[in-house]
């Protein structure tokens, strides 16, 4: 004869099981999010001190990543500041919205042969829809300066 408890335990751990690995439950799809995405828009304002405001484009592309650790995402883009670097700044994703681990800071040349710390306050990326996006950011860099960017994003790939 079976045992109707032994069924119900192995079922209830197949549920647990299935939730843990992505299979439902946390009602983030990571997918969405992974892949290249082309600014359409963008805005960025570099603010140094006793300096005059400075106004830019955020660059061409956002390339993200599945986490590796207990973090979601990662962003895969070289540094605005510096191509050859890229800060692997992790993301936490809720509903439709990754937002920046707190406390992360990355180091990237200043041209001069020095590092400039680069330290995000704030960092959200929310989809729109399944191929657009919006992100806003604030960061502080060289403990000097703020850049804050917006920007429009279109996702043209599903994998990096």
């Amino acid at each position: 004869m079976t045992d109707k408890r032994g069924i119900l335990l192995v079922l209830g751990l197949l549920a647990v099981t299935a939730t843990a690995a992505g299979c439902g439950g946390s009602g983030n799809d990571l997918d969405q999010f992974v892949g290249t995405w082309m600014y359409t828009q963008s805005q960025g304002v570099l603010s140094c001190q006793g300096q005059t405001d400075q106004m830019g484009m955020l660059g061409n592309s956002m390339q993200w990543g599945l986490g590796v650790s207990s973090h979601d995402l990662v962003d895969l883009t070289p540094s605005l500041f510096d191509a050859g670097t890229q800060c692997f700044y992790q993301f936490d994703v809720k509903d439709k919205v990754a937002t920046i681990v707190p406390a992360q800071t990355c180091n990237f040349g200043d041209g001069l042969g020095g590092l400039v710390e680069e330290d995000p306050s704030a960092w959200t990326f929310t989809l729109t829809s399944a191929t657009t996006a919006d992100e806003m950011f604030m960061t502080t860099i060289a403990t000097t300066c703020t850049l804050t960017g917006t920007a429009t994003l279109k996702k043209v790939s599903a994998s990096n």
